[in-house]
């Protein structure tokens, strides 16, 4: 039975390339040399964010600045608004008690709702992107953890951003359908 099967693999590895469907082949890498320098974009590896990046991460994702300044443990931390008007805060989470060494980033927004935990909890794990919960009997948060694992890509924390937006966007309309709810983002 092994013959057969090993004989089989050799006679399939044997069939020519060419009788390939030419549409499910990878296009033809191109020789050293011949792309053009200018069309390559170069991949920004982050890692420890600082308050620089936070204001220019504002930037990038087209948020207005609000505010910055540092936390209880010196961690550099931002607020900004979208044109939607979602505030939220990122805050850099830092490894040393000098605020620098910042290999974490969290984004938050609150929301103003007396709706239950229970409820909060249920909306919680349609998203697992995010972490929603009481934060008190008026306060929901929402928030999504970046650990930059000793380097990640400019642009992937920028894409992370926006699926904290796009996430925000969806729970303000599910807990606008909600009594008792203020749908706006707020700072307090």
């Amino acid at each position: 039975m092994l013959k057969c099967l090993i004989a089989a693999g050799i006679g399939l590895a044997a069939v020519p390339i060419a009788s390939a469907d030419p549409g499910t082949m990878d296009p033809p890498v191109p020789e050293a040399g011949t792309i053009d320098p200018a069309l390559l974009e170069p991949i920004q590896i982050i890692k420890t964010v600082t308050m620089d990046d936070l204001r220019l991460m504002l930037d990038e994702v087209g948020a207005t600045f609000i505010a910055a300044g540092r936390t209880g443990d010196g961690a550099p931390f931002v607020f900004g608004e979208f044109e939607d008007g979602l505030t939220f805060g990122a805050y850099a989470v830092c490894a040393l008690p000098d605020g620098s060494d910042c290999r974490g980033l969290e984004f938050m927004a609150v929301y103003g709702s007396s709706v239950s935990e229970q409820v909060i909890a249920g909306i919680d794990r349609d998203y697992p992107a995010i972490s929603l919960y009481k934060s008190d009997a008026q306060k929901v948060r929402v928030s999504r953890y970046v650990i930059l694992d000793h380097g990640i890509a400019w642009d992937n924390m920028i894409e992370n951003m926006n699926v904290f937006r796009t996430l925000c966007g969806k729970v303000s309309e599910r807990l606008a359908n909600l009594a008792e709810t203020q749908t706006t983002a707020e700072w307090q």
